[in-house]
Order: structure tokens, then sequence, then C-alpha cells
């Protein structure tokens, strides 16, 4: 029975219709059976039926790599992590993936955390061969090593290091490694090759040649066997058995090009007849590059270029602009043009650089400057702006209006906002024209001067109240204030008169995903995109108000094509790790948060936020690192340290968790707090001594607090002191009976043993009062649990008031358990594990109780649905590859069910299920024996 204990516990997923379920199960029969084209037919089929059938997506992913289409088999992939599917299950598939492809950049991004051994290895061994195709022979070591270390007597780890070591001419160490291999299993095709390998780089082609050959006798369709076999036979002359082997090759893969290289190879041995044809299809190739085009005289160049540029064909401007500097670099007036001619093609980069090269060229020229300071502005080299403009203002005097405000936008891009602003206000503050005005209201939002800006922007309007620009800024102003019914109205007004106003469409968007109108926010986003397609923002508010309906994948795409458009912009990134948290791919939030900490080194936010998922995933050596950093940023502010100290425990590093508080008691002058971690940190140490003495200095403060009197038990506790104990917890209860922590304490009593009845009476004594919040009444619950008290434990989980309950979704799947397993009513528990599957559809667990619920009616087929659901989402899980183990060997798929049965029995959490496997093994023998 999997009843979740509050004190235990601290997909998408609908009722599939059956013929879905059918569907796909006729898909993996036809999968296991390598009839990929019938699977693929089967699997288009389920996902008609039912898009976000995550077993369906998974297995056509797989069909569709097996078909050769490997993009598309990689978006299957990906949408389904993103549904929520277990990496465990996907993750080697997505490495294959990624290879297959080239992209070397996402194979070593690929990280281990949270993966169980097997796939640690699996993603080890594809990093080695990654590192050795791009020739990066070092890091192909370290990966090859890697994967030796997590499973040290691989044959196949083995062999990938004895391969690699021969390949890369170190065969002495390669003999290390064929040795242990000839150790384990020395009639193994690809060991027997390996020695062969070994014996052929030692100069002993016959030895080589017999190991070969003993290697295809054992796998005769080996590929890499085969042509090694007939190389080697052409080595020692034996044309005619090489012939052979090469037909067989060419019969198998007739387009294959090594084999038809074999083949000529021999052909040329015996007559030389092809040599001639294979040569001269080459040379015709080769021919076919075209003689070098004369060039025209230069004036004619330059007036063909400029008629080209002036009809719009800027494509085709370029090459000509392009050709006639070759020999014409001096020309400024083509400079000009051909760097005009980049910027209406998108091409920013290359008129900066065409700029930048030629600037003391053009630094007679104004507007050329101030182009390329603009460029300059637009681009990570920013300050180069500043320093030309020095260089200028000698020329055209420092106080030049363009040079000034060249010199501003320098200032706002660089963050040095209150600079720009001074410098506005020497020359530009009691100017009336439009440009200075709107100068002044962004400087003055960008100081966060918002009363001084509304003012300008407020004077904008009362020149032309007709001016929507100046209306939408002030609504944008409105915004900022969180005043977004005063931004509404005015974007409404707007948009009465100009229905296609970009930027009051984009705002009024913006005001309604703060007001909680997410879906109306996202309508208006994509309209926008569609237009816009390449603005990154658009997509990165597209992405905010879809994650904030929980529409995962849709959000991790839009969020990814901002992320594509803007790299160096955080906030898409930002809200890829909250994304990714709360999927539950912790490994991919740190690697999100990795890349903003390489931008926006030693931020505390970043490095808090990654340490507290290094905690979630148990790699508290690295989160301990982390928060040492913390530490270091942190040390003059209490406050901080008073929040570092609780991560520093949880991530095992209690002398560093001691320092922090010591340090913040030095510094504050309020020591409760402070008293309140340190005495818990010293009990985590079994210091009850130092303890005791904090919690004197504590008593003086707060002596009849409900927490002094539960740390007074925890202390009590720690010297197995049951009854002191739970006299101080019961004291803190009475004192606040919503002090939760202090209830858990009595729990925990009274779970292992002690206390139990006074417990139980003080906690419903309480519950009958009235005064206690839901959780009190399910721990009491659960105690009932414990004491095999179902009626009690049912009732009193019944009366908890589930409305907004966090723990709501439990309490179903905790109620339809005991009615399945002690009172094996499955109308009840039916009933019940649908109201848990409402409230809680994405949970493996509730998932796997609805499956097994309908197995234990006798519905194998039905329950088989909602069990591969779950194996989907949590395929570690013990109990539901136990249950899922058990369907199929109802249904009579003993193979299947074997291969689970020895998953889990390979597992480390076998023991929670060790009786009930070992007994449905039992039953398998004794069925196969029948």
């Amino acid at each position: 029975m999997r009843v979740f204990l509050f004190i235990i516990s601290i997909f998408y997923v609908v009722s599939v219709p059956a013929q879905v379920a059918d569907t796909y199960e006729k898909a993996l029969q036809r999968y296991n059976e390598n009839d990929i084209e019938e699977a693929y037919i089967y699997l288009k089929n389920a996902l008609q039926q039912n898009p976000n059938h995550l077993p369906s997506k998974l297995l056509m992913g797989r069909t569709l790599f097996s078909k050769g289409f490997a993009r598309d088999a990689l978006i299957e992939f990906e949408e389904s992590i993103a549904a929520g599917a277990d990496e465990n299950i996907i993750i080697s598939d997505l490495a294959r993936i990624h290879l297959y492809l080239g992209d070397e950049g996402a194979i070593f991004a690929l990280s281990d955390i949270g993966l169980n051994t097997q796939n640690k290895f699996e993603i080890s061994l594809i990093k080695a061969t990654t590192a050795f195709n791009i020739n990066d022979d070092e890091l192909a070591e370290k990966y090859y090593k890697e994967a030796l270390s997590i499973l040290p007597d691989s044959k196949r780890a083995l062999q990938s290091i004895a391969y690699f070591y021969l390949f890369t001419d170190r065969a002495e160490q390669a003999k290390i490694y064929i040795s242990s291999l000839s150790e384990i299993d020395n009639n193994d095709q690809r060991t027997l090759h390996l020695q062969g390998q070994l014996a052929k780089r030692n100069n002993k082609d016959e030895l080589a040649l017999n190991y070969f050959q003993k290697a295809y006798e054992l796998a005769p369709n080996d590929p890499l066997i085969q042509r090694t076999l007939a190389n080697a036979y052409i080595s020692v002359n034996d044309t005619e058995n090489a012939k052979e082997v090469v037909e067989v090759i060419i019969k198998q893969t007739p387009d294959d090009p090594f084999a038809l290289l074999l083949f000529g190879k021999l052909m040329e041995t015996s007559s030389k007849v092809m040599d001639q044809e294979v040569f001269v299809e080459i040379n015709q190739k080769l021919s076919l590059i075209p003689d070098e085009i004369k060039s025209e005289r230069a004036e004619l160049s330059f007036v063909m270029a400029l008629a080209t540029y002036m009809s719009g064909n800027y494509e085709q401007a370029v090459t000509e602009l392009e050709s006639y500097l070759i020999k014409n670099r001096r020309d400024i007036n083509a400079i000009g043009i051909l760097a005009d001619t980049y910027m209406k093609l998108g091409q920013d980069f290359k008129a900066l650089n065409l700029l930048d090269k030629n600037q003391p060229l053009i630094k007679d020229n104004l507007q050329l400057n101030l182009l390329l300071c603009n460029l300059y502005i637009d681009s990570p080299r920013s300050f180069k702006c500043e320093l030309l403009l020095d260089e200028i203002q000698q020329i055209y005097g420092e106080k030049n209006p363009n040079l000034v405000f060249s010199r501003i936008q320098a200032l706002l891009e660089r963050g040095q906002n209150k600079e720009a602003l001074s410098l506005f206000e020497t020359l530009f503050s009691n100017q009336i024209d439009p440009v200075s005005m709107y100068t002044g209201v962004e400087l003055y939002r960008v100081n966060g001067m918002l009363e001084e800006s509304m003012k300008k922007v407020d004077a904008l309007i009362q020149l032309n109240p007709n001016d929507h620009q100046a209306l939408v800024i002030k609504a944008e102003i409105h915004i900022t204030l969180a005043e977004y019914e005063n931004a509404l109205t005015i974007l409404n007004d707007v948009l009465s008169k100009d229905g296609k106003h970009f930027l009051a469409r984009k705002n009024k968007a913006i005001a309604l995903l703060n007001i909680g109108e997410y879906n109306n926010a996202e309508v208006i986003f994509s309209q926008l995109i569609n237009t816009n397609e390449k603005d990154s923002g658009l997509h990165t508010l597209l992405g905010q108000s879809l994650l904030a309906q929980d529409l995962h994948e849709r959000a991790l795409r839009a969020l990814n094509r901002a992320k594509s458009l803007a790299p160096n912009d955080r906030y898409p990134s930002e809200l890829l790790v909250q994304l990714h948290k709360r999927m539950g791919q912790e490994d991919k939030a740190i690697r999100e948060l990795e890349a903003l900490l390489r931008e926006y080194f030693l931020y505390p936010p970043y490095i808090e936020e990654k340490a507290k998922l290094l905690i979630k995933i148990n790699d508290f050596k690295s989160a301990s690192e982390e928060l040492k950093v913390l530490f270091g940023l942190w040390n003059k502010d209490a406050e901080k340290l008073l929040s570092l100290a609780p991560l520093q425990v949880k991530a095992q590093d209690l002398d560093s968790a001691i320092k922090s508080l010591i340090t913040a008691e030095k510094i504050t002058a309020y020591k409760v707090p402070v008293y309140i971690e340190l005495i818990k940190v010293h009990l985590q140490r079994d210091e009850i001594s130092k303890a005791k003495e904090i919690s004197r200095r504590l008593e003086k403060q707060i002596p009849d607090s409900p927490v002094y009197m539960l740390l007074t038990g925890e202390i009590a506790n720690a010297e197995n002191d049951k009854k002191a104990a739970f006299k101080a917890y019961a004291s803190a209860f009475s004192l606040d009976n919503s002090y939760v922590l202090s209830a858990i304490k009595l729990y925990q009593l009274a779970i292992n043993g002690h206390q139990g009845e006074a417990v139980e009476k003080l906690l419903s004594d309480a519950i009958a009062a009235g005064s206690t919040p839901p959780v009190i009444s399910n721990l009491l619950a659960d105690y009932y649990v414990t004491q095999n008290k179902v009626e009690e434990a049912l009732a009193l989980y019944k009366k908890i008031d589930i409305d907004g309950y966090n723990n709501q979704s439990i309490v179903l799947n905790n109620i339809a358990n005991l009615y399945l397993d002690s009172l094996r009513d499955f109308e009840q528990a039916r009933s019940y594990i649908n109201k848990a599957l409402r409230v809680a559809p994405q949970s493996a667990e509730i998932i796997d109780t609805k499956g097994w619920i309908l197995v234990n009616e006798g519905k194998f087929e039905e329950g088989l649905t909602f069990l591969r659901q779950a194996y989907t989402l949590l395929s570690d899980d013990p109990q539901i590859q136990y249950h899922l183990a058990f369907t199929l060997y109802k249904l009579d798929r003993i193979t299947e069910s074997q291969e689970l049965i020895k998953s889990i029995m390979e597992s480390p959490h076998f023991d929670f299920v060790a009786d009930k496997v070992i007994e449905l093994k039992a039953l398998i023998s004794t069925k196969e024996a029948a």
C-alpha cells in the first residue's frame, strides 16, 4: 500500500481512451520486432487520437530516428521532456541524436545530474566518442576513464578505451585493457577484433588475420569486422577471399563508398580496368570551376553599384560595392553607401567593421563618425563611442548638439545613467523641441525619477494631445508604478484611434499580464509575434504568460526562441530557470544559472538559486562551495548570514553554518534568530552542552514562547529523554496549537513508540476544539494509518477541509489506497483517485495508483495505460516498476515483465519492493515450467 504520510512527503494525464493504449501497444510490439514502418503508422494513429500521450511520443521519437529523421525525433524527445517525461528513459536517445547530427556542443552540455548509473555510463561513453571525433584526445580519454569508473567491468567501456588507445597509437596502453577483456570473455567478437588490431600494429599479419577470421565466424554481419577482414586478406595478398567478403558487403550496402573503394583496389590489382573511368569522373567534376571574370573600369563599377543601390537591390549592391572598394579603398562616398547597405540588410556588424577599419579615413566626416558611434553603442564596444567622441569633439567642439546626444546615448548604454542625465541637464533640460523632451523623459525614467519623467511626458501631451507616442510612454510609466488600470485606460484610448499601434498593443498585454489576465495577454503577444517574429522581447513575454498558465511545453518553445534571438538577454534565461524548476528538471535549471553566472559573475541571487538546486539533487559538496562564495559576499550583513546558515545546514556543511551564525551574532543587536539557528546546528553536531548553553541565553529573551519550548524538547530528545521531550513539545503545542512544527515533533515521537496515546489525545482534543489548521488533522490521520486504524484514518482524512490545502492530492490518494488495500472497495478507491488526478494530473504516484486500482479490478489493459504513463514520468520508482511488471505478467508478456524485474533488482531501491518482486519472479518461473 502506498500511503503518503505527511511527514515523509514534506504530465499532463487525462483518462486515455482504450483505443490509444491499444494502438500504442501494437506499435510497441512492431517496434520490438523491428517493423519500423508498421510501428510508425500505429504511432501516427495513436498521436492523432491523443497528441499528449507520452509513451507514444517517446516511441515515435525512437521510430523517427530509426527511419533516419533525426531532427524530427529530437523534437519529439524535447517535447516529451517538456511535458514531464523522465529524462532517464530519454537521455541516451537524445545523446545519440546529437551525435548523429554532429552537435558536439549539445552533447557536452548534457548533464548527468539525476541520472541513474547506467545512463551516467552511457552519457560518458557518448561524450568520449564525441571528443574523439573532434580530435580532442585528452578530453576523450577523460570521458572513457569516467565511464570505466562508473562500470569498471563493462566490456563496452573496456573495448572502447582499447580502440581509442589503438587509434591514437598507444598500443601498450591498449594492450592492458585488451588483456582484461580476454580474461572476461575471450570468445567475444569485438575482443577478438581488438586482439587482431593489436597484432596488426605489431606487424603480425598472419596472427591478426587469424583473430579477424574468428571474429567474422562469430559475427559475419558486423560491418566493422567485415571491412577489417577484407583489408587483412588484401594485406596478405589473398585476393579471392578478400573478394568474397567485399561482395558480401556490397550486397548488404551497395552504395557503401568504403566497400566500393575496396572493390576498386581489388580490380586494380587484377586488371586495372576501373582506374581511368574513376579519375575521368573526378576530373570532370573539378573542371566545373568557372574562369575569373574580368573587372570593369572603376568609374563604371561605381555607377553600376550606385544604380543597383538606388533600385533597392541591396544584396547585389553589396557585391558590386565590395568589388569596387578593392581597388578604390579611399572612396569615402562608397564606404558610406556600403555601410548603409549593410545596415539595410540587417548586417550592422559588417557596417561596424567597415567604418572601424576606415576610421582614420572618415575622421573629417561628422555623419559617418556619428553612425560609427551609434554602431559602437549597439555592440559590446560602447566604450569606443566615447573615445571616438573625445577625438572628434576637438574638430567640432564639445558642445556640438549631435556629439552631446551621441555621448548621452553612449553613457546610457554603459549604465552610467546619472552621468547621462547630468550632461543632458547642462544643455537640454529647458529645451522644448520633441527630441530633447523625449530624451529627458527616458533619462528621468532610467534614473528612477518617475515624477519628473511624468511631468516631461505631460508637457509633450500638452503640446500635442494626439501624440500617441507620448501617451504610450505615459502608460508605460503607470505600468512601472503598478498603476495598471490607469495604463489600460490610456492604451485603450490610443487603440480606439489606432488599433494597430504596436507599442500600445504590447503595453496593453503587459498590463493584462500583471493583473492576471494571462490568456488575454497571450493572445496579444502571439498576434504581435506574427508580424514581429524576430522580436526577442515579445517571445519572452509570451513565454511568461504561458508559464503563468502552466503551459510548459509552449512556454519552453517561446523562451528558447527568445534566447536564440537575444543570447545576451538574461530575462529569458531567468524564466527558463523557473520553468525547469516547475517541471522538475533541476539539471537544466542549473545549466541555465551557470550560463547566467558566466555573464553576471558573482551575482548573489544566481549563486543562491544554484546552491538550492544542487541541494535538491543531493550534490552537497558543490552546493557547499557555492555557499562559501555567498559567505564572502555577505559577511557584513547579519540578515543575509541568517538566511545563509540554514542553506549550509541543508548542504551538510555544519562548520560553515556555525561560522556564518557566529559572524552574524557579532554584527547584530537582535540575537534571538541567531541563537535559534545555533541551537539547531549544535544539536545536529551532537554538541548538546553547547546547545544547552545557548538555550539559556535564549530563555532570557523569550522564556514563554513556543519556539523556546520546542527547542527545549529538541535538546531533551537529543539526550534520549523522551518524557521530557514530550512535555516540552506538548507545552509548545499548547501555547500555540497552530504551530505545526511542534505537532510534527509529537507525531514523530508517537510513530517511534513513545507517548502514542498521549499524543493521540492531545491532537484529537485540539482538532475537536476546532481551532487547528488542516495539517494537524492530516498528521493524526497519518498516525492512525501507521497504527492500522483504517476506519479512524478514513474518517479523519474525509473531515479535512482540502479546499486550498497544499496536500489535498496526497490526502485523496491516501483515501483511495486505504479503500483499495484495506477495504477492497474498488468503487470508492476509483472515486477518490479520480478526484486526486483532477487536483494533480502530473503526479506519477497518483497515476500509478489509478492504474493499480484498475489492475486489481482485473482491467489489465486499461490499467497498463496508466502504469505506462506513470513509468514515463518516474521510471526509477520501484513501486511503479513492480506494478508494471506484474501487469505485464498478467497479460502474458513475460519477456517484458522479466526485463523490468531485472531492472528493479539492480536498482538501489530494490529493498522497498523486494518481497513482492521475489514473489512475482517465482510466479513467472512456475508459469514457464508449466
